[in-house]
């Protein structure tokens, strides 16, 4: 009949049940936060009930002080967060909208896999970009590789079958020196593909067309 314990097994079954969306979205725990902040105050409210009358009334003062000082620390972690925009990953090569758009735009096709050279493996990217995707391609023999294999990467390290060839390949500039050999066989063999300006700053994308065949976007 305890309120807090109730309350933060609510929590646990929240996380049990949605467990791959727990893992792959950072909002999926925003609603265990109204939860989680009632159950901590009723369990400090019984802890303070359980103290000898003696010592109950300089315990709200003290508790008052606790969570005031607990706010603070809160505060000052979290508004930078929203205010300072170097802080942030609005425009980032990695965050999901940003790489999802620029999957979509190498394949407009949502049945035509791309190759993307990234060592980043966000979950929420399949979601977004909705087009097969092929990774793992760091070299010019990786790249050689999955552009003949029969199968796109999923996140969590599953693949699916996926026996269509991939439409182009993309590359982030901030990976340019990683992935140096491989960008250069790209470039003396396959045609560039033109982007809108918020992509081609972070991006470079190729067509793996022949070059008699491409068509730029």
């Amino acid at each position: 009949n305890s309120p807090p314990l109730f309350l933060l097994l609510s929590s646990l079954l929240h996380l049990l049940i949605g467990r791959q969306g727990s893992y792959a979205h950072a909002w999926w725990w925003w609603p265990l936060t109204p939860l989680l902040s009632i159950t901590s105050a009723l369990a400090l409210a019984h802890l303070i009930n359980l103290l000898p009358k003696r010592l109950t009334l300089p315990a709200h003062p003290h508790t008052l002080r606790l969570l005031i000082l607990f706010a603070t620390i809160n505060l000052k972690k979290v508004l930078p967060e929203f205010l300072d925009p170097n802080l942030t990953s609005a425009n980032q090569p990695y965050d999901g909208p940003t790489l999802a758009a620029a999957v979509r735009f190498a394949s407009p096709d949502a049945n035509s896999p791309v190759i993307l050279i990234s060592g980043d493996f966000h979950p929420s990217l399949w979601y977004y970009a909705d087009r097969p995707i092929k990774m793992h391609a760091w070299s010019v023999e990786a790249f050689n590789e999955r552009l003949t294999d029969t199968t796109a990467d999923l996140p969590f390290a599953f693949q699916q079958q996926c026996p269509t060839r991939p439409t182009a390949v993309i590359i982030p500039k901030l990976y340019s020196n990683a992935a140096k050999d491989l960008l250069l066989h790209l470039r003396a063999h396959y045609s560039p593909l033109h982007p809108p300006p918020d992509l081609a700053n972070q991006y470079e994308f190729f067509s793996l067309h022949d070059k008699q065949q491409t068509t730029n976007h």
